[in-house]
């Protein structure tokens, strides 16, 4: 997103707004949005769940039996899977919590002007996770009421075939 056109959007100080949806993928920068407009932040996710996004709504993840989404295992992992998956999952979140956030941070703090909490802060405070999955699709996981698949939302109706 061009920089002119957030300090556009954050200029609309007249406007409000009651909901401000947002992908939840790996860029948290555009987050003080719903703060400034004091309106409910819904999380979007074009693919599936990514699990450093599980935290957020305090949903399950769990790697010794919930492989990372682009990992080719299925739902019942070997010993050695379980490792390799495990370590790819501190990996990822180290580098999402203590790379990615901060950088998110800095950059959020650079353009928008006026103050507000830390990123976290905001995100906690999500509304609703809707994520591109359907259950006949990806593999089962729990999930918390505020995370909703909503895979194959953008499928039309059959039509029958003409006579």
């Amino acid at each position: 997103m061009p920089y002119w056109l957030i300090w556009e959007l954050e200029l609309a100080i007249d406007e409000t707004f009651d909901i401000v949806i947002m992908e939840f993928f790996n860029t948290d920068c555009f987050v003080p949005f719903a703060h400034k407009f004091k309106a409910h932040l819904i999380g979007l996710s074009s693919c599936t769940i990514m699990h450093w996004t599980n935290e957020r709504f305090a949903n399950i993840y769990n790697p010794s039996y919930i492989p990372i989404n682009h990992m080719d295992y299925s739902d019942r992992l070997g010993f050695f899977e379980r490792v390799e998956n495990t370590i790819l999952g501190v990996i990822h979140e180290i580098l999402f919590n203590y790379i990615l956030r901060y950088n998110d941070e800095r950059i959020a703090r650079m353009y928008f002007k006026e103050n507000f909490p830390p990123l976290t802060h905001i995100i906690h405070n999500a509304s609703l996770f809707l994520v591109n999955t359907h259950s006949s699709l990806n593999l089962p996981k729990p999930q918390v009421p505020a995370v909703v698949d909503i895979g194959g939302v953008h499928i039309e109706e059959i039509k029958k075939l003409p006579q």
